[in-house]
């Protein structure tokens, strides 16, 4: 999946601070059901059926993130965050109408807690910009099942206010 992310921290000391983090996910699946389709009767054999999908996935979490400012310029850190996630299947128009028949009470969306472990560093260029790489693993149950996925951001982090060094 390919997404975005956009956090804001306010740092209580020089090694630790509180972070809000948001992450969107997105992504298009086609899944071929012609054989499961002809089988069933539905369609003649060899009938293209062609599920589409664009899932999309959302975390909103929040907690500590512990910096490690022993060098100026070359800033780690690692972080523990909680919260929620939202993700919904996106299935298209005839995809939806075709569960709406076959698994009416299917939702295509659900809500769960998440949970992300995780930490990068920051390569500090200027006093308020730094360029930042982060590594993250992000748990939650979405669709009755455990999801565990590896997040990998690079970007660059805008420093306002107070500098820790």
């Amino acid at each position: 999946m390919s997404g975005g992310n956009f956090a804001v921290e306010e740092n209580v000391n020089s090694w630790l601070g509180g972070t809000f983090d948001f992450g969107a996910g997105y992504g298009n699946r086609h899944i071929d059901l012609s054989q499961v389709a002809a089988s069933l009767g539905i369609v003649p054999p060899d009938t293209p059926v062609i599920a589409i999908f664009r899932p999309t996935i959302y975390t909103f979490t929040g907690g500590p993130q512990f910096h490690y400012r022993a060098r100026e310029n070359f800033q780690p850190f690692a972080r523990l965050l909680f919260g929620s996630a939202h993700s919904d299947l996106g299935p298209d128009t005839l995809t939806q109408q075709a569960l709406t028949i076959a698994a009416p009470t299917f939702k295509t969306t659900r809500n769960s807690v998440a949970g992300i472990v995780g930490g990068g560093v920051d390569y500090v260029w200027r006093d308020y910009l730094a360029f930042r790489a982060c590594v993250d693993f992000v748990r939650v149950y979405l669709f009755e099942q455990h999801q565990s996925n590896v997040r990998v951001m690079a970007g660059v982090d805008f420093r306002i206010g107070r500098r820790y060094k």
